[in-house]
């Protein structure tokens, strides 16, 4: 279940202005009712939980993340209720500068290969990881993310959009076996 940005932002900033910073020990201390007053499901209410406890228990250790491999992070954070492969995959990509992360399970990603290529069914996840892809700044994935969910750094500025779009065309997809450039993007 996602929720657009605008609403998670809210969100926390209603979190913030409780508890004046979003500590893991402050999420744990509010009850039901209020972090439903704050607009967390059920379901998220109990997932923000699962996290606070998990990094409190250090069954979680957020600065050890940027330690591991990106398959080791994302087996951590998956362990976790509410934390998908997703979600993983972006805190991989935005907030550990991971740029060689492909989330081959998002639908823009997916969708655009499918425009790419052609291609009049989305791909499935295998078929995106054996295509492989260069990355130089920014990742084609991260760009394209940026471009199609409007979200990342500099997502609101529709200055930056541009520069995305211009960036995301200097870009190629390899065949990781054999090198060559099988399309442009």
């Amino acid at each position: 279940q996602q929720v657009s940005l605008a609403s998670a932002k809210a969100a926390f900033d209603r979190l913030a202005a409780r508890l004046g910073e979003v500590p893991p020990r402050g999420l744990l201390t509010l009850g039901d009712d209020e972090l439903r007053a704050d607009g967390f499901s059920r379901q998220k209410a109990r997932y923000t939980r699962a996290l606070a406890a998990a990094v409190l228990e250090g069954s979680l250790d957020l600065d050890a993340l940027a330690t591991l491999t990106d398959a080791e992070a994302r087996a951590r954070l998956v362990e976790v209720p509410g934390i998908g492969r997703w979600t993983a995959e972006m805190l991989l990509m935005f907030r550990l500068g991971r740029p060689d992360v492909l989330p081959a399970d998002d639908y823009g990603i997916r969708k655009g290969y499918a425009i790419a290529f052609r291609k009049r069914e989305l791909p499935s996840r295998e078929e995106l990881e054996k295509r492989g892809v260069t990355v130089k700044k920014k990742s084609p994935s991260q760009l394209m993310i940026i471009n199609l969910h409007g979200t990342g750094p500099g997502a609101e500025d529709p200055a930056r959009r541009s520069e995305v779009l211009l960036e995301l065309s200097n870009y190629a997809t390899i065949h990781p076996a054999t090198g060559e450039r099988v399309a442009e993007f």
